[in-house]
């Protein structure tokens, strides 16, 4: 009997099958990495706009719910309607807390407050401190 030199419906069977694994675990790895860039993304924009937060900190903030458009359009003309939408879906939880208070010495009346500011925005917190004289 003569000998051929293709390939067999087994061995043909059996490569398209480890292809197949092959292809939908490099795909399952793609999505994976797409879901942690978008992670990624997300704790960027939620510092970023944290640090926005801390910069213009005041006492009328402390311990409230806020949208971050109605923070920034008062300092700020916002015409990007998609920047707009964007800060107006955004809300952050500022939490503020007094951490020390001390005077400079005994005969002084100047002082310092050090106190904690921390923010929620999508679910990250961030935090910094403050340094007020008093």
């Amino acid at each position: 009997m003569k000998m051929s030199n293709s390939f067999t419906f087994i061995e043909i069977l059996i490569s398209v099958t480890l292809l197949s694994i092959v292809g939908t675990a490099l795909l399952n790895l793609s999505g994976s990495d797409k879901r942690l860039i978008e992670f990624s993304k997300m704790k960027k924009n939620s510092a970023m706009l944290s640090t926005y937060v801390y910069s213009r900190y005041d006492s009328k903030l402390k311990n409230k719910n806020i949208r971050l458009y109605s923070l920034i359009k008062q300092e700020y003309i916002v015409e990007n309607e998609e920047i707009k939408n964007f800060l107006k879906n955004k809300k952050a939880r500022i939490i503020s807390k007094e951490d020390n208070k001390f005077t400079i010495d005994e005969n002084s009346n100047v002082g310092v407050l050090f106190f904690k500011i921390e923010t929620d925005i999508d679910g990250f917190k961030n935090s910094a401190f403050k340094i007020e004289q008093l």
